[in-house]
């Protein structure tokens, strides 16, 4: 819960992030670790594509005397 004192307009952000690699990543853990870990590819944690995206709304309803707030958010994380 957030208490707010003041606002008098509504506000809103909407945000969307996607990263392609442009070349194959290779394995970020060394080989080591990744036995450690029960990864028996050997390829390590790898990303091939991150998608987020999200919207959020807020302000006052004098009507009711309320202020609300609302964030929805959808990541897609792609690893091979």
């Amino acid at each position: 819960m957030v208490l707010k004192k003041g606002v008098t307009r509504r506000t809103g952000n909407v945000r969307t992030l996607l990263r392609e690699p442009e070349a194959p990543v290779g394995p970020t853990s060394p080989p080591s670790l990744a036995e450690a870990l029960g990864n028996t590819t050997g390829k390590g944690n790898r990303t091939d594509r991150y998608f987020d995206r999200g919207f959020d709304l807020g302000g006052p309803l004098p009507r009711i005397g309320v202020w609300v707030w609302c964030t929805m958010a959808q990541t897609n994380i792609q690893s091979c």
